[in-house]
């Protein structure tokens, strides 16, 4: 599992979703890119996409809940 911001593939994480909200995300980034990377850690879903994606992905994810932080 990557540890960075940028994956093997020098695609850019967009967050880390919780495993239910998978076909959202999916769904959502799908409008703007075909080129999407994701990796399963336990229940979280970490989501790549090309840099030149990055900030509309941001921006199509804003309202899908997304993992909570360690509290």
């Amino acid at each position: 599992m990557p540890s960075s911001d940028t994956n093997i593939s020098g695609l850019q994480r967009v967050a880390d979703f919780p495993s239910n909200q998978h076909q959202a995300v999916v769904a959502a980034i799908g409008k703007i890119s075909h080129q999407l990377e994701f990796y399963v850690y336990q229940d979280k879903f970490s989501f790549y996409v090309p840099p030149e994606h990055l900030e509309a992905a941001k921006a199509l994810c804003e309202p899908i809940p997304k993992m909570a932080t360690n509290q």
